[in-house]
């Protein structure tokens, strides 16, 4: 499998070699077309041309397949901060909820993050009721629970700042109020870059292995006959939210955050003519 180094802040792109399917068509399995005589002016290059033509027309193809990965460190973040509260009455939860969130709203944006966008994305008040004994027909209410939560995103940064601001939205929020870290994840912002450098990998590696089928096969490679193929989008990488625990118990204690690397990949089938030595 290709697969190569591709250096984006600390990131790194990581390169190899791995195996595909291959297979080998023989030229009995195809239609015989006879290649016409030279004529005795015919230079040697007019032969050798004629002979890939014939080569061409028998269908003899080598067929095989390649696979490129590019493994980057993500540029990006997204995940979701919240209040959670419970109140003997709906207009209680619903005051102490705004007000908390108005404060961790608040904390994150002093941070001063300039590719920092905050949409909200869960507003609920639900009431809670005391447990049922046996025999007992309705259950009574005995308060409210109100839930806001904000999408945060964090777009573009510099790899080897992304944690660190990471860290900070954690604990500027959490510090404020904020109870609920969810859904947290990592990825690229632009990754067609990265697919591109994939493709080319998994491109070169297809080429590779026809020539080295083609040599011990006592045949030549001799031209692309044709080529399919696609980059698979890199998955983002979801953080725990149990690692936000000790923040959430403690704010004086800051949240380490490791965001990992991106792995993107591509594959290719292609097939090659091919003609005796």
């Amino acid at each position: 499998m290709g697969k190569k180094k591709l250096l984006l802040g600390r990131g790194s792109v990581v390169a190899g070699l791995a195996f595909g399917l291959m297979s080998l068509v023989a030229p009995g399995l195809a239609p015989k077309v006879e290649a016409a005589e030279p004529s005795q002016g015919t230079s040697e290059a007019g032969q050798s041309a004629d002979q890939s033509l014939a080569a061409e027309q028998l269908g003899e193809l080598i067929s095989t397949s390649g696979r490129g990965e590019v493994s980057v460190q993500p540029d990006s973040m997204r995940g979701q901060i919240g209040v959670e509260v419970q109140a003997e009455t709906l207009e209680s939860a619903r005051a102490q909820q705004a007000r908390m969130m108005t404060a961790v709203l608040k904390a994150i944006e002093e941070l001063g993050l300039s590719n920092l966008e905050t949409r909200t994305s869960q507003l609920q008040v639900f009431p809670v009721y005391e447990k049922q004994s046996a025999g007992t027909q309705e259950a009574k209410v005995v308060g409210f629970r109100a839930r806001n939560t904000v999408r945060v995103t964090l777009r573009g940064s510099a790899p080897e700042q992304l944690g660190e601001q990471v860290a900070s939205i954690v604990d500027a929020g959490m510090g404020a109020g904020a109870n609920l870290i969810e859904g947290v994840s990592f990825f690229l912002a632009e990754p067609q870059e990265v697919e591109e450098q994939a493709l080319k990998l998994a491109v070169q590696e297809a080429e590779q292995r026809a020539q080295v089928m083609a040599e011990a096969a006592g045949v030549k490679a001799i031209r692309l006959h044709s080529l399919d193929g696609s980059p698979e989008s890199g998955r983002p990488i979801f953080f725990e939210s149990d690692s936000f625990a000790m923040a959430a118990r403690s704010a004086e204690i800051a949240t380490p955050v490791e965001p990992g690397e991106i792995t993107i990949s591509a594959t290719v089938s292609a097939k090659f003519h091919f003609a005796k030595e």
